[in-house]
């Protein structure tokens, strides 16, 4: 199954409740859009894609930790709630 497998979930299940996103987590969601738009994320992408957040001045106070679990975060809201409602609300 592919990362953006969700565009298919139902329009109804997705009006449940709005997805907001901190200024961290929507880059991180529009990064993640970019780089996973293939439906794959490799860790090879995804240690490339921290690394170089981390250079950007809304991340430089941000841990490796921290943002990795700021990505999970997404992920976990892109499986639940769709590509669509995650691009919205980055």
């Amino acid at each position: 199954m592919g990362l953006f497998d969700s565009l298919a979930k139902s329009d109804s299940i997705l009006k449940a409740s709005e997805v907001t996103f901190s200024p961290t987590e929507a880059m991180s969601a529009l990064a993640l859009s970019v780089v996973a738009v293939d439906g794959d994320l490799a860790e090879e992408e995804l240690d490339l894609m921290i690394h170089s957040l981390r250079r950007m001045q809304l991340f430089r106070s941000y841990s490796e930790e921290m943002v990795a679990r700021t990505f999970n975060k997404v992920l976990g809201t892109l499986n639940r709630r769709g590509f669509k409602k995650v691009l919205d609300a980055a």
